[in-house]
């Protein structure tokens, strides 16, 4: 008997489908056809170093959320979806060839707490502003997009990875909407023919 019970656990695990792949693994299905161009994305170190409080960016580096760390590893993944050439590079100076050069920066956020104990749950909706220029340095494209996300709010224990696990589900939200945003916008279309 004890040796089945091991064997029972894994049989059961694999029957119900629980897999163990990381996030990172899952495929991003698009709504949209990609974007015929080829575009740089400008990641400054300032920008995935960047933090949110209410109002703007903090200088604080102990202060607000991790959104610009959160960005840089969930971004460009999505953003991949919306053209069919995207590079990602940490300074306008190095986006050469490009036809489109994207440069994102987070301008506010909004939180709401619903109550005040663990339970209780936290809306956060994050603001990221786009500008998109031409490969002359024309601005072709300005646009503010918002992402949201929901969770509990989370006891002491919790509390801390509840923050980072909202942050993350906001930035792949305002990621979403920000490539699904550019694959409709008639500006970057017109850049592609």
């Amino acid at each position: 008997m004890r040796n089945r019970f091991p064997k029972l656990c894994a049989s059961a695990v694999a029957l119900l489908g629980f897999g163990f792949a990381p996030a990172h693994a899952q495929t991003t299905t698009t709504l949209w056809d990609q974007l015929p161009l080829k575009a740089a994305l400008v990641f400054t170190p300032e920008f995935c170093k960047s933090r949110l409080v209410r109002g703007g960016v903090s200088k604080n580096p102990k202060r607000g959320l991790e959104v610009g760390k959160a960005a840089c590893a969930e971004m460009d993944l999505v953003l991949r979806g919306a053209f069919t050439d995207l590079t990602v590079v940490d300074d306008v100076k190095k986006a050469s060839g490009a036809q489109v050069v994207l440069i994102p920066e987070f301008v506010d956020l909004s939180a709401k707490l619903e109550g005040v104990t663990a339970f209780s749950n936290q809306d956060l909706t994050l603001f990221l502003q786009w500008t998109a220029k031409d490969s002359a340095g024309k601005v072709v494209w300005l646009e503010t997009v918002q992402g949201s996300a929901t969770r509990h709010i989370g006891n002491i224990f919790t509390a801390e990875k509840n923050k980072r696990l909202i942050t993350d589900e906001a930035v792949k939200n305002v990621a979403d909407a920000s490539a699904a945003k550019m694959a409709s916008s008639p500006e970057l279309k017109n850049l592609g023919h």
